[in-house]
C-alpha cells in the first residue's frame, strides 16, 4: 500500500508541469498553394443590386484566387488538390458548377466568367438560400469520393447596402 502510494505521488510530481500558454507556437502556414487540400463552394449573389460590373469582378476575384498555383480538380497522382464549385443565389439558389466539374484552371476561367456574367431579373437577395445549396453541394461531392478528411471553405459574396 505505502509502495502503491509512493508510486502515485511520484507519478504525480513527475507528470506535473508548468505551462505557460505564450510558450506555445503554432506552425507557420506554408507558402505553396498548390499543397492546398480543399473543397470549396463559392456562394455568389446576383441578385439586381449586385450589377453586371460587380458580378465580373466577383468573377476576377475568385479566379485569382485560385489561380495562384493551386491544382484544381482530382485529375492529379497527388491528392492535394483543391475542388471549386459555385453557387449563385438570389430570392432561389442555383448550383452553376458542382465539386468535380472543374478539373483545371482552364474549367475554372472558361465557366466562371460565362456564370457570373449577368444579374438575375429580381432584386431579392437571401444569403440562406445560398448557404443551404452550398451545403447540398458539399453532401453530393462526398458521394463516391475518398475526401471526407478535407477542409471545407465557403467563400460568400454579397452585396452591402
Amino acid at each position: 500500500m505505502k509502495t502503491s502510494c509512493l508510486l502515485f505521488l511520484i507519478g504525480v510530481f513527475a507528470c506535473h508541469a508548468d505551462y505557460d500558454p505564450r510558450s506555445y507556437i503554432d506552425r507557420q502556414c506554408g507558402q505553396d498553394l498548390g499543397n492546398l487540400w480543399l473543397d470549396i463552394v463559392a456562394v455568389v449573389d446576383n441578385s439586381k443590386g449586385m450589377t453586371d460590373d460587380g458580378l465580373g469582378d466577383v468573377a476576377a476575384t475568385l479566379c485569382s484566387i485560385v489561380s495562384s498555383g493551386t491544382r484544381i480538380g482530382t485529375n492529379y497522382t497527388d491528392p492535394r488538390s483543391t475542388r471549386l464549385a459555385l453557387v449563385t443565389y438570389n430570392s432561389k439558389a442555383s448550383t452553376n458548377a458542382d465539386l468535380n466539374k472543374f478539373q483545371n484552371l482552364d474549367d475554372v476561367y472558361s465557366n466562371v466568367y460565362p456564370d457570373l456574367s449577368a444579374v438575375a431579373s429580381t432584386e431579392s437577395s437571401f444569403l440562406a438560400n445560398g448557404l443551404g445549396m452550398a451545403e447540398k453541394v458539399f453532401d453530393d461531392g462526398q458521394l463516391g469520393s475518398n475526401r471526407a478528411n478535407y477542409k471545407k471553405a465557403v467563400i460568400v459574396s454579397l452585396l452591402l447596402i
